[in-house]
């Protein structure tokens, strides 16, 4: 388990060097390829690959869909109004 998964996918706040930070795909370069990662509820989790894996990801989709489903109705408007500002941002910068 690695928490705080979100200061791996993308830079972390100040005061922390982001240049100094591994990223996502650095930690992902290191796991063993009999290994693979599930990221949840701002966890890195990393497990063996076995017989009992499918049930592993069989679980972490049910609470991804339950988690999915209590967020889009509690906060679909607000999504869009920040995907919306990320999108402005964006095309500003890459026009």
């Amino acid at each position: 388990f690695i928490d705080d998964a979100r200061l791996f996918l993308s830079p972390p706040p100040i005061p922390h060097k982001y240049e100094q930070w591994p990223s996502i795909k650095m930690i992902i370069k290191r796991i063993p390829p009999n290994f693979d990662v599930l990221i949840f509820k701002d966890i890195i989790f990393i497990f063996p690959i076995n017989e009992k894996f499918p049930e592993v990801k069989s679980y972490f989709q049910k609470l991804a869909t339950d988690e999915w489903i209590a967020y889009s109705k509690k906060n679909n408007r607000f999504t869009r109004k920040v995907i919306r500002k990320i999108k402005t941002v964006l095309n500003k910068w890459f026009k």
